[in-house]
């Protein structure tokens, strides 16, 4: 077997000379069978080799016993090792996943702090050709397309898996051979897990009633997969070079033109749609193919139609465009109080760095020279103070607002106002309103309450100011 990896290794050019590896080392028979192999290869590749080891707190103690044996090993071995622990089943619960998920989620975040401890370029996982079986026939039952199918890759990022062209059977005649010592995890024989289902029960049951080379047909079947997922890619990113697209990494929000969206394939535009998805998320977790036919029809909407996809993500038809936009917790919820009586002089306020400026003012000739120097200035407004209701709030729109537009009272919508202007949707949650306690006053820079105009007989005038 140690010939087979290494030819594996070099092939698909997943260890390079001089390589600072941390090696995630359960104790189990794969992980062990990973360490030694990559031990061997340390002089002919000039390795550094780092260990890391994730303590779940599980199965009443063992995962205790493991640590130390990990540690005891390591040692003998002269290998520096990193272990964290912490209660998976805890965690699990507190932030509403499986204890699978979580474990994963927090182990492979521990290698990559180590990684970064020691100056490391690569993780290292023990991954082997059963577990790409087992992922196979996980997604294909679950439902995937020709990425979920392919599973499990040699080289993704900084992780590298050497491993994975060795077979279960193969690793365990290996260690038998070295005498190398490792623990055994007596979960990985119960069905509770649902890797464990199709590993105990489902493989061995195609193996006796189906095909006996069901493993092997699968990992063919994956290779030609690989073939015809490399050459689509290669399609995406030729395509994606010729299309309108625009990116504001800072703001997180990629732009698509949808008439030309509309002109492609399902196959090249869902994985333009999946890729937009990762760049503003940085992952496709809980991405399904419901999520990519939602936006896929999304592009048949009329301007304003959204989908929230996540918390963090929403998609939108703005105009011409397909807008893809990181949404954090506390967009467009920014209020602010002003108390009329402490109007003196002048208030400043800053609310989405945007500067509000409130002057109390006497009415007078001059003043309305002022106002008239002023008119077609949009950032300037002075209002009737003896027709404020109560105290002042500077604030972003609200679903339902409205603005009187005609001295009659008549009213029209925020929203609407906003769209005829065809701002983009980012920008209308960033819109400032000023309000008092009973009806808008002022659309920022945009529209003007007449009910507030300052007539002659107006004793006092607020003037406010936006920069």
């Amino acid at each position: 077997m140690e010939e087979k990896v290494k030819e594996w290794v070099n092939a698909k050019k997943i260890i390079e000379g001089g390589d600072r590896i941390v090696v995630g080392i359960s104790g189990g028979p794969d992980s062990m069978a990973l360490l030694h192999l990559l031990l061997s290869m340390k002089k002919d590749y000039a390795l550094t080799i780092f260990a890391a080891h994730v303590n779940h707190s599980t199965r009443n103690g063992d995962s205790d016993r493991d640590q130390a044996f990990v540690e005891r090993e390591c040692e003998r071995l002269e290998v520096p090792c990193f272990a964290k622990k912490f209660d998976s089943k805890q965690k699990a619960k507190e932030e509403k996943k499986s204890e699978e998920e979580i474990g994963r989620i927090y182990r492979y975040a521990f290698f990559d702090e180590v990684l970064e401890k020691v100056g490391a370029n690569k993780i290292a996982t023990a991954h082997q050709r059963d577990d790409v079986v087992e992922t196979f026939l996980m997604n294909l039952t679950r439902g995937t397309g020709l990425s979920g199918l392919i599973g499990i890759k040699s080289v993704n990022g900084r992780i590298i898996r050497p491993l994975l062209c060795a077979t279960k059977d193969e690793i365990f005649v290996f260690l038998k051979k070295q005498n190398i010592l490792y623990v055994e995890d007596y979960t990985n024989l119960e069905s509770t897990y649902t890797r464990n289902k199709f590993r105990n029960d489902v493989l061995p049951y195609l193996k006796r009633n189906v095909n006996s080379n069901v493993e092997e047909n699968i990992v063919n079947t994956i290779a030609l997969l690989e073939q015809d997922h490399a050459y689509i890619e290669e399609q995406v990113e030729k395509v994606i070079g010729e299309l309108a697209y625009w990116y504001d990494e800072q703001e997180k929000i990629a732009r698509w033109s949808i008439k030309e969206l509309r002109l492609l394939s399902p196959s090249i535009l869902s994985r333009i749609i999946r890729r937009s998805i990762k760049q503003i998320l940085g992952n496709l977790n809980n991405i399904s193919s419901v999520h990519i036919h939602q936006i896929m029809e999304l592009l048949q909407k009329e301007t304003g139609k959204e989908i929230r996809i996540c918390e963090a993500l929403l998609v939108r038809v703005e105009y011409d465009d397909l807008l893809f936009e990181h949404i954090s917790q506390d967009d467009g919820k920014q209020e602010v109080w002003v108390k009329v009586d402490e109007i003196q002089d002048e208030v400043t306020l800053t609310v989405f760095e945007r500067k509000l400026r409130f002057r109390l003012l006497e009415n007078s000739e001059l003043l309305k020279d002022e106002i008239e120097k002023n008119k077609e200035n949009r950032q300037i407004e002075y209002f009737n103070f003896d027709r404020i209701d109560g105290k002042l709030v500077v604030r972003t729109r609200k679903d339902g607002d409205r603005i009187a537009i005609h001295k009659e009272g008549k009213t029209k919508k925020v929203k609407e106002i906003l769209i005829e202007l065809k701002m983009p949707e980012r920008a209308r949650k960033e819109v400032l309103i000023v309000s008092d306690q009973t009806e808008i006053l002022w659309i920022g820079g945009i529209r003007y309450n007449p009910l507030f105009e300052v007539l002659s007989d107006t004793k006092k005038v607020l003037k406010i100011e936006l920069t």
